[in-house]
């Protein structure tokens, strides 16, 4: 599995996706404190591929980033997370309610909600619109080599 090659190639569809950055287009502060915040401390800005900034204030200090070994995720709902790459096998999408607050998500292996507020949002192109996280979910699962579950 070559992520850093096979995101690239999503690079375009991706792009579309305003939370997302993608190495080495990603914000050297947002990797410092994602890392800080819900990573492994070890990490350095360049093994950061892929960054999901779920913040308000735009401070990536929860969301989610993959590496090329590991998914990282944290928010205050769903709390911290990480698993290796090759041991994901499934992600479903979800949405959840939090104090009657609608949260989109995706579930990992039928087990981990990993919050992603910011994907609720719709992109287009000149003949179709879809939904971000259902964007991001298929790239993801490509990308993984790991099955969608509905």
């Amino acid at each position: 599995m070559d992520i850093d090659k096979d995101l690239k190639n999503w690079r375009g569809v991706l792009n579309l996706i305003g939370d997302i950055s993608i190495h080495p287009k990603i914000d050297y502060k947002k990797t410092r404190k994602a890392i800080k915040s819900y990573a492994n401390k070890s990490l350095n800005h360049e093994d950061v591929l892929l960054l999901v900034d779920n913040t308000l204030f735009r401070s990536a200090k929860q969301g989610m980033l993959l590496t090329k070994t590991h998914l990282y995720a944290f928010s205050n709902y769903s709390g911290k997370y990480s698993i290796k790459l090759e041991d994901i096998i499934s992600l479903k999408p979800e949405l959840k309610t939090h104090l009657k607050i609608p949260l989109v998500g995706i579930i990992v292996n039928e087990e981990y909600f990993v919050s992603l507020p910011g994907l609720n949002q719709l992109i287009s192109d000149e003949q179709t619109s879809q939904s971000a996280l259902i964007v991001f979910l298929g790239v993801l699962a490509s990308v993984l080599g790991c099955n969608i579950i509905e």
